[in-house]
């Protein structure tokens, strides 16, 4: 396995992110009309998906080491076969991946890096039962308040608990991007 910086336009949960950067794209196409774009209230996606909320720390505790940047500290992009339980979805032999912090998900990447303003196909296989549930994701730029939710993925492919998709950013940058599906969560790096 070789560790990559990351070229997703996506990335992490909100319980412990992890996150991936986005190469700069070259073509000058904005994200599609599908995703919503940041506003100050965004619309709640179907199924509500937690926020990340930030901590402060008060004056007088002592001082701590800082949290690892998300967009630093992921990366790894894998180039082996993926886990064994995602042979009933029948993943493309030889592509990349990457895995969820959980173990819960795994992303095929059609695409290695991925582009800012351009459609990044990844194939999103689930380890929990999907049972009917659209895949639920909400962008995040990673230090910022901008932030859109994605089309809801229709649970309609197969074989086994898959989720094709199309992964737009309109910037490069790290991406922070929440996953949730059927009452499961996971992040990816």
């Amino acid at each position: 396995m070789r560790r990559y910086p990351v070229a997703l336009s996506m990335a992490a949960l909100s319980l412990i992110p992890l996150a991936g950067c986005t190469a700069d794209g070259t073509s000058s196409k904005t994200a599609p009309s599908a995703v919503s774009s940041s506003s100050p209230t965004p619309s709640p996606p179907t199924t509500p998906i937690p926020a990340t909320t930030p901590t402060t720390t008060p004056a007088t505790a002592p001082p701590t080491t800082p949290p690892t940047d998300p967009c630093m500290a992921a990366g790894t992009v894998n180039s082996t076969p993926p886990p064994a339980w995602t042979a009933a979805a029948r993943p493309p032999a030889g592509m990349r991946w990457v895995a969820g912090e959980h173990g819960l998900v795994v992303g095929m990447l059609f695409a290695d890096p991925l582009k800012s303003a351009q459609d990044n196909k990844i194939l999103w296989i689930v380890k929990l039962p999907r049972d009917g549930a659209p895949l639920q994701m909400r962008a995040t730029l990673f230090g910022t308040r901008d932030s859109f939710a994605l089309t809801p993925v229709p649970p309609d492919s197969g074989p086994g608990e898959i989720y094709p998709s199309m992964v737009p950013v309109p910037t490069p940058g790290c991406w922070i991007l929440t996953m949730a599906w059927n009452g499961h969560q996971d992040s990816v790096a």
